[in-house]
């Protein structure tokens, strides 16, 4: 049975961040946006699943067989908790296991595929928790109960965590819930609903850590890199300070003249443009300096004034954090990671550009304030050297103290980012019972009702199509037009016929004898014609008992067996004699009177045998003399029945045609062939006048009787 576990999780949108991280943001501590491709990728990774499968120990699977054959898997139902521990330099490959109670004694039996090795073990245990030693120091197994009910036999497979966690991984399909929003559905295909919900947790679980792990790495990274910035301008920033101190008690200054606050005030804003020059160029100098000594690592952007220069690190954070979560698990030779780094390498070049740019700027700007300020600073050439030295100096000093008091900031911002956790992703509906998927119910009932109706219309027609007999009296109306003028019942015997008694296969033979009156009327000198498509469907069968059947009516009838290839006369009645037509039609002196044989229950009815087997049948047949004889003795009797040979055979029962008024064809259930009824719908036989069917050896209890 699989199961369908779904659940959705929103991504937060890290593009968002309130307007007092700002500045985090633009030091490379969040990322600035989430490329849901790339979180799908990674979601989807056997290595995040790995860590999902040792937090869960569900590289051990265990399940019970039912009464259907079917695994039934069991996760938090497991009445056994069992591990391997592998001994030194092996690695194992599968272990697959059962465990059986026996009253009090737990028998396992199992296999275990390990590094090159495949062992088979028989062990018991008396009691649980219990360890089995595996041979050849291949590892041991640890047993212990659970306290859930223990069924008769429990089965246990153990997989390597890396296959495990490719099937799931595999089995998993994540894709968005909709185009305009950062919500993802997962969706798991397991054994176990359970076990499926579980995963699906756990794995958003294991994204969150890991998440607030590379996280609170940039965070680390960005707090190091101001730290060692912050012991450089801290023992610059005291040595300044010292020297100004020094400088006052040198020259005992206590304060500003008020001339001097004169000039001061005049000079403001020229020194406040100079600080700021110089402040943007030592950030300028310390950004070069840090991007030419690393690499692929986001780039501090530490109050740069130039607005391109700070697009352009931005985006390279970006890009670094996107690569930074590729690297984990993509190749070295994945075309997206080539990709990313070359892009990675392109934005770095340019944005040394840029910093070469901004510092010439700088300098540019600051030669231009210092080329206005000398006129101001011409008028305080007067002022005593004393407070021209000290303004210098504390000049100085406040430059690298801003610049220090702006990096304490930074780092202070940065600590608070190592200390907050915000998940990246939130689940949003829980996994919930799964739906089973397979087999589905419906879908079985389904398919249980199809192949129970089409099973045996298909059975019905492959039997119908493979059969290439006539079946039934149904289906040969299907197949040919002709009028079916008698049916006969199967009968065991050769004479169905007597004068006082009745059987079914009798009375049908009078209804086909009334059927053949009523088609002639008061017609004399009826010929007909009684022949098949093959040998062995009962054409002399039919032909003896017609005859008796007219014979009855004290009608004097002729049967004449013109089938000279195969005499089958004989046959039904039994008779020595040898001489017949043929001996007729050969010799001259012999008349065909000296060769007619009587029977003696019907004394009207009059037979002629085949005789002896010629070398030129069809020539006799077609020979004046035969046709002298016909003519003959359709004036001697009432009804002569002359029994061909097959029509569908020999061309002798077409030879005869000319001379009979009526032509039976005997078809024979599940006999005669479907192709033979077939060509007798066709215009191939139209010499047998006046065609008609005889349907014979009908299996039936009772016939059903035709009417003329």
């Amino acid at each position: 049975v699989l199961y369908s576990v779904s659940m959705y999780a929103m991504l937060n949108d890290e593009k968002s961040v309130p307007a007092n991280d700002a500045q985090l943001e633009a030091l490379g501590i969040h990322p600035t946006a989430n490329n849901l491709d790339n979180e799908i990728i990674i979601l989807k990774s056997p290595d995040l699943m790995a860590q999902v499968v040792n937090a869960l120990h569900i590289d051990v699977s265990y399940y019970t067989v039912n009464l259907m054959k079917r695994r039934d898997y069991l996760f938090t139902e497991s009445p056994y908790n069992v591990s391997f521990n592998p001994g030194n330099d092996v690695t194992l490959h599968s272990l697959e296991m059962s465990i059986r109670r026996n009253n009090s004694v737990f028998i396992i039996d199992g296999t275990c595929s390990a590094s090159a090795a495949m062992i088979t073990f028989l062990e018991e245990l008396r009691e649980l928790p219990g360890t089995i030693y595996l041979p050849d120091n291949i590892g041991t197994i640890t047993i212990e109960g659970t306290g859930k009910a223990i069924p008769p036999i429990c089965y246990v497979e153990i997989n390597k965590v890396r296959n495990v966690a490719s099937a799931l991984a595999s089995a998993l399909e994540i894709k968005p819930a909709s185009n305009q929003s950062s919500v993802l559905k997962l969706d798991l295909r397991i054994h176990n609903s359970n076990k499926g919900a579980a995963i699906l947790e756990e794995l958003v679980r294991q994204y969150n850590e890991s998440a607030s792990k590379e996280k609170k790495t940039w965070a680390f990274n960005t707090s190091t890199f101001i730290n060692e910035r912050l012991s450089e301008i801290s023992v610059e920033l005291g040595l300044v300070e010292d020297d100004v101190v020094e400088y006052k008690q040198q020259h005992k200054i206590a304060d500003i003249t008020s001339e001097t606050s004169l000039y001061l005030q005049q000079t403001t804003e020229y020194e406040k443009q100079k600080i700021d020059a110089e402040t943007q160029l030592r950030i300028i100098n310390m950004l070069d300096r840090f991007v030419q000594t690393n690499n692929r690592k986001s780039i501090p952007n530490l109050g740069v004034n130039d607005p391109e220069l700070s697009q352009a690190i931005s985006e390279y954070n970006e890009n670094v954090t996107a690569y930074e979560q590729l690297v984990k698990s993509a190749s070295e030779n994945n075309p997206t990671r080539l990709r990313l780094e070359k892009t990675l390498a392109t934005m770095r070049s340019r944005i040394l550009t840029l910093i070469r740019t901004e510092r010439e700027s700088s300098q540019i700007t600051l030669a231009n304030i210092q080329e206005q300020g000398l006129s101001v600073y011409s008028r305080i050439q007067s002022l005593p050297q004393q407070e021209r030295g000290l303004l210098e100096k504390e000049r100085q000093q406040k430059v690298i103290e801003n610049l220090f008091l702006f990096l304490m900031q930074k780092r202070e911002e940065a600590n608070v980012a190592m200390a907050s956790s915000m998940e990246k992703a939130k689940i949003i509906i829980s996994p919930t019972n799964g739906s089973k998927v397979y087999p589905s119910g419906q879908r079985t009932l389904a398919m249980f009702v199809f192949f129970g109706l089409a099973f045996p219309a298909v059975l019905i027609f492959l039997a119908d199509f493979l059969r290439s007999s006539v079946s039934d009296i149904y289906e040969l109306k299907r197949l040919t037009p002709i009028k079916i003028i008698g049916e006969i019942c199967h009968d065991k015997h050769s004479i169905v016929l007597e004068k006082k008694t009745t059987s079914f296969s009798g009375e049908l033979f009078r209804m086909l004898r009334n059927n053949i009156d009523y088609h002639f009327g008061h017609e004399s000198h009826k010929v007909i014609l009684v022949t098949s498509s093959v040998y062995g469907e009962g054409k002399t069968f039919v032909g003896i008992n017609l005859a008796v059947a007219f014979a009855l009516l004290n009608k004097r009838v002729l049967l004449i067996d013109t089938d000279l290839r195969k005499a089958n006369l004989n046959k039904y009645l039994h008779s020595k004699s040898t001489q017949g037509l043929t001996d007729f039609l050969t010799k001259g002196m012999v008349k065909w009177e000296k060769v007619i044989e009587y029977m003696n229950h019907f004394p009207a009815l009059h037979l002629l045998k085949a005789g002896a087997i010629p070398p030129n049948p069809n020539e006799l047949l077609m020979s004046s003399r035969f046709k002298a004889f016909i003519e003959e003795v359709k004036m001697r009797y009432d009804y002569v029945l002359l029994d061909s040979p097959p029509a569908g055979l020999v061309p002798d029962a077409f030879v005869m045609a000319e001379y009979a008024e009526m032509t039976l064809c005997v078809v024979r259930e599940k006999r005669t062939s479907k192709d033979m009824i077939s060509s007798f719908n066709s215009e191939r036989y139209p010499q047998l006048n006046n065609l008609h069917i005889v349907y014979n050896d009908m299996m039936i209890s009772k016939p059903r009787l035709l009417q003329g």
